[in-house]
């Protein structure tokens, strides 16, 4: 059964939605151990020196996914697991865009292909790599302004500034440099989402 536009986009976007409602605490989390111990070294000898018995015990925790949840819990509560998921939310369009403009590849590429006894739902290995790559390249584009600021607004987060919103992310960077600025790294990700999606699509497909 062949799905809408607004169905196939729908779709996309609510599984794209509940993969990262349920991948996100697990980023939290492992961000968090490849970052816990970071500066803590010291810390840890002095309160050994110190002969405090509850730091000593919390410096043994650092590193165990038991202990960072323990803490995460403590420190930001429930909702500390899914920190930075709000500003994910529009970000969940990318694989729905990707995926339904991959659908459209396919469906064009069908029409004029030589192989008329080929079914839709398996193209070559060529085509596979070359509709998800650029289906990828064009969602990509489509959305890269929300990739750039929820990239910032994770930085600007970590070094303290609560207050950055990504509307203020815009606003700076559209003053500094314009319209470029709000693609500022754009190649690099169309570059890494063209390969990455393209072989994904193509080992996928055959």
């Amino acid at each position: 059964m062949l799905l809408s536009v607004p169905e196939e986009l729908g779709i996309g976007f609510i599984a794209g939605l509940a993969s990262r409602a349920i991948s996100t605490p697990l980023s939290v989390i492992t961000v968090r151990l490849q970052t816990e111990t970071e500066g803590e070294d010291e810390d840890d000898e002095l309160n050994t020196k110190k002969g405090s018995p509850h730091e000593s015990r919390e410096g043994l925790k650092r590193g165990s996914i038991i202990g960072t949840v323990q803490r995460l819990s403590e420190e930001e509560g429930l909702q500390g697991f899914w920190r930075g998921f709000t500003t994910a939310i529009p970000l969940s369009l990318n694989p729905a865009i990707t995926l339904f403009l991959f659908q459209v590849f396919r469906k064009i590429s069908s029409r004029y292909s030589v192989q008329k006894n080929q079914p839709l739902a398996t193209p070559s290995a060529g085509s596979a790599f070359l509709g998800a790559a650029f289906s990828n390249a064009i969602s990509t584009i489509l959305l890269y302004p929300l990739i750039l600021a929820k990239t910032r607004l994770q930085v600007h987060r970590k070094q303290g500034a609560s207050s950055e919103t990504m509307f203020s992310i815009w606003k700076r960077a559209l003053l500094r440099e314009g319209i470029p600025g709000a693609y500022q790294g754009l190649e690099a990700q169309i570059v890494k989402g063209f390969v990455s999606q393209g072989i994904t699509m193509m080992v996928k497909q055959r």
